[in-house]
């Protein structure tokens, strides 16, 4: 896995840097450490991993799910990540807060 030069040099970049990377990442409290995540509905197992397993990604990142986007759960809106369908669907645009998050980019 470690040496694997013809992946490395087809696809520019170093297995040992991309490790090295991710230790000093999860050292900082993950990839996404400190943003939490909204999960629309019609996203997971659609062409998707189910719920459960996505939030076994979204959490291996470090970042939190969260299943509202109440204002309690915004405290800290520009580090909220809304996971949509691409393109996004109009009944997940009206979800509840999402409109309201478009504000912030």
């Amino acid at each position: 896995l470690l040496d694997n030069e013809s992946a490395e040099k087809a696809y520019n970049f170093s297995m040992r840097e991309s490790i090295r990377n991710g230790i000093l990442a999860r050292k900082k409290g993950g990839l996404l450490g400190g943003w939490c995540v909204y999960i629309c509905s019609g996203v997971a197992g659609n062409k998707a991993p189910s719920v459960k397993e996505l939030t076994l990604i979204i959490e291996a990142t470090g970042a939190r799910v969260i299943t509202s986007l109440n204002d309690s759960d915004m405290l800290e809106p520009h580090c909220i990540m809304i996971l949509t369908s691409d393109p996004s669907t109009e009944a997940q645009r009206n979800e509840f807060g999402v409109r309201k998050m478009e504000r912030f980019g």
